[in-house]
């Protein structure tokens, strides 16, 4: 796969997409993935309410070269990939994978809201947000579908975010710290400081007290109230 059917326009018909790439003067690749994924899941919950979300991801082996693209819309459920060119770029992955999610959303029968696509390549929303049409084909691709969509009554954004933070609400994860690890669904909430997890001690199944500290207070002998740093993964 190289370029996906490509559609004729002329040039000065093209509509321009609203991108946002805020969330890159925000989170710093030096922050925590649990920062990172709080910061991101919080614009998308509150600027994003009201869209169809959709994720998508290129990839290329750095061992075989092969490349591929890839949506996910959560809202469906819905999935598809693609095999692109072998030795295609990274960011060529990135590109196609946009508007493989773009050509998705034309073929769709009728959508009455708008619509995000969340990507954490910043350079491909850059180049859409420039509309570098002549020196990408994929660009020119997606500002073309872009275009058509918004025709049909189908707004398209765009916003960047950090790689690696799909994690969804009830998702199972692995907490961990250095005594050990559990594993319990997520919950993603504004009641909790950002950068902080919290939860209760009361299901013997879970038994979160394994991942707790040992530090007892020397005034009173008794022990920490359970606060421990901890991190977590996707199992």
């Amino acid at each position: 796969m190289e370029v996906m059917n490509p559609l004729e326009m002329p040039f000065w018909q093209l509509i321009s997409p609203s991108v946002s790439t805020e969330l890159s003067e925000i989170i710093s690749k030096h922050d925590n993935q649990l920062h990172k994924k709080q910061t991101a899941l919080e614009i998308i919950n509150t600027k994003w309410s009201n869209h169809l979300c959709i994720f998508t991801d290129g990839s290329k082996s750095p061992e075989s070269g092969r490349a591929a693209a890839a949506f996910y819309v959560s809202y469906y459920n819905y999935s598809q990939s693609k095999r692109l060119q072998d030795n295609s770029s990274s960011y060529r992955a990135e590109l196609a994978a946009i508007a493989l999610a773009l050509e998705w959303l034309r073929q769709l029968p009728s959508l009455h809201t708008g619509v995000v696509v969340c990507s954490d390549s910043l350079s491909s929303l850059q180049s859409i947000q420039n509309g570098q049409m002549k020196e990408d084909t994929f660009v020119n691709e997606i500002l073309i579908l872009c275009t058509h969509l918004n025709w049909q009554g189908i707004v398209v954004n765009f916003e960047w975010i950090p790689s690696h933070c799909g994690i969804k609400d009830n998702e199972i994860v692995r907490i961990f710290s250095d005594r050990g690890s559990v594993q319990i669904p997520i919950k993603y909430s504004k009641n909790v400081k950002r950068g902080v997890l919290r939860t209760t001690f009361h299901q013997p199944e879970v038994f979160i007290n394994i991942i707790t500290g040992s530090v007892g207070d020397k005034e009173t002998l008794t022990p920490e109230y359970k606060v421990v740093a901890v991190d977590f993964e996707r199992i």
